[in-house]
């Protein structure tokens, strides 16, 4: 078994290749928008279980210009990092929340109720309406 593909050759076959850094980036993804471990963990396994599958066809080895399926190890790698990207991603969500300057606890009191508008100032004559669209 080699530890890093360092040659396209050795792709599917090392515990971590260049695609293994794309199963980390979208398990951190995963982490931060929240998703929980199980469901994350659940499509990341389903993707690998289909993409194993497809890679067994001639058609699925010219796509992903390969030389046939990934090993078990290869797989074992990229499930471990999508992992560890996800406890990344919700650790760092763990450190506190961030204030959306959007929501309703930092805008001011008039529009942080839907449909309510800011007051308008009395003394501000009313516009006429626009003649093409009066009946």
């Amino acid at each position: 078994m080699i530890a890093v593909a360092v040659r396209k050759e050795d792709q599917n076959e090392a515990l971590f290749d260049p695609w293994s850094i794309v199963h980390f980036a979208f398990g951190l993804a995963f982490g931060l928008v929240g998703l929980p471990f199980v469901g994350a963990m659940g499509v990341a396994i389903a993707y690998d279980v289909l993409e194993h599958a497809f890679e067994k066809s001639e058609f699925g080895q010219r796509f992903f210009n390969t030389s046939g399926p990934e090993s078990g190890w290869n797989i074992g790698g990229d499930l471990l990092l999508f992992a560890g990207g996800w406890m990344l991603g919700d650790r760092y969500n763990a450190t506190g929340s961030a204030t959306n300057p959007l929501s309703a606890q930092t805008c001011s009191p008039a529009r942080s109720r839907v449909g309510v508008s800011p007051r308008r100032n009395p003394e501000r004559p009313k516009r006429k309406p626009v003649a093409w669209l009066s009946p």
